[in-house]
């Protein structure tokens, strides 16, 4: 999904002549589904249960 975004975007151009991959939104819209995207992720893939996670205290 973000490579699609990623390639629709780098060919738009706007009005104004700026490629739409350089503009500030763009990078915020791709910045957030990146987000969104590792966040679902990390809620559907957990880390292996070993002894050096339970020994480090992180799950």
């Amino acid at each position: 999904m973000l490579e699609e975004f990623k390639k629709r975007t780098e060919k738009r151009v706007r009005v104004d002549g700026v490629s739409e991959m350089n503009s500030p939104r763009s990078q915020r819209v791709l910045a957030e589904l990146t987000t969104e995207l590792q966040s679902a992720w990390g809620i559907l893939v957990k880390p292996p249960r070993n002894d050096a996670y339970l020994i480090m205290g992180l799950f």
